[in-house]
């Protein structure tokens, strides 16, 4: 053969494996996103506020899922797809309220899930467990009797 032709053939190659190279560190990273929570709520009364932030340097997050499970049941609390690459970090708010849920004192268990833009499709999750508690404290007298003058120097 040629010397020329060798020489394409070689610089073809040379730039197919590059392609290859930078397709699998662009496209085909295993970096998985990092998921935070701010507030993280251990006790839930009859409304809890909290946020997530989940964020992925290399290729974005592509969805963002929050739900709470109760006697084996889902309830979906927030669900956020971006369909565009690029998005590197997303914070979500989350609002819990128990009683539209029909959720009931207890305890119960909080996933958080944030999956992204990789070829791999990279999952983390995260689970808390969490204590639903809707009943007021309540105050009882122990004692009928007690030892109060109206006007005396005995404040309470």
């Amino acid at each position: 053969m040629n010397k020329y032709v060798m020489t394409f053939l070689g610089l073809m190659a040379l730039m197919l494996v590059s392609a290859g190279i930078f397709f699998f560190v662009t496209y085909y990273e295993g970096e998985d996103p990092v998921v935070t929570i701010m507030g993280e709520p251990e006790m839930i009364g009859k409304t809890k506020m909290f946020e997530v932030r989940c964020s992925d340097k290399k290729s974005g997050i592509r969805n963002i899922s929050v739900s709470i499970w109760q006697n084996e049941k889902q309830y979906r609390l927030e669900s956020v797809s971006i369909p565009d690459r690029g998005m590197m970090e997303r914070t979500v708010p989350v609002i819990i309220r128990p009683g539209d849920l029909h959720l009931h004192d207890g305890q119960a268990e909080l996933d958080i899930s944030a999956t992204d833009h990789s070829l791999r499709r990279n999952v983390t999750n995260k689970r808390f467990t969490v204590t639903i508690d809707t009943m007021p404290p309540r105050i009882n007298q122990l004692n009928a009797v007690h030892y109060v003058n109206p006007g005396g120097s005995a404040v309470t």
